[in-house]
């Protein structure tokens, strides 16, 4: 018999004021891929909790 193993990857990132946003990776995180996902989620992120100096 055959067995298909089916894996979820995830992004994510954690702030001192609370979660961040998640990015499910449907391929391989490339570096051009973790790139766009940082450029994507982590601003994001940012943006929500205006983490700043």
């Amino acid at each position: 018999s055959s067995m298909v193993l089916d894996r979820l990857w995830f992004w994510g990132c954690m702030t001192w004021d609370g979660p961040g946003f998640l990015a499910k990776i449907d391929s391989t995180l490339d570096s051009s891929r973790y790139i766009r996902t940082l450029k994507d989620e982590l601003v994001k992120t940012i943006n929500r909790y205006i983490i700043g100096p």
